[in-house]
């Protein structure tokens, strides 16, 4: 499977379609960055201890490269992630 399809299967066709919009409809820069993403993210999973400051570098590197609006893109998924994560971690002791 290609990064790409990943993020299909992941966002669904609106973000898929929104961030190939932003990469001005370029088949190649969707592959080039969603394995870039993928593997900026492996490799923090790698570290032992995780720090956001990383993902706003991720975010900075994602601009510097593909634009603004691809940025835009990719932290409205990383946000989506986090309250997903957030929402399905909870515990009774929680306050959400």
């Amino acid at each position: 499977m290609k990064k790409s399809d990943l993020i299909l299967k992941l966002y669904g066709v609106h973000q898929h379609t929104e961030l190939l919009e932003a990469l001005d409809w370029d088949q190649n820069n969707l592959e080039r960055i969603s394995t870039y993403i993928s593997s900026r993210l492996t490799s923090l999973s790698d570290e032992s201890s995780f720090d956001f400051s990383l993902i706003t570098k991720i975010l900075n590197e994602v601009e510097e490269e593909w634009g603004t609006a691809a940025r835009k893109v990719i932290a409205k998924m990383f946000n989506t992630e986090v309250l997903r994560l957030n929402l399905l971690n909870s515990r009774s002791d929680d306050v959400n």
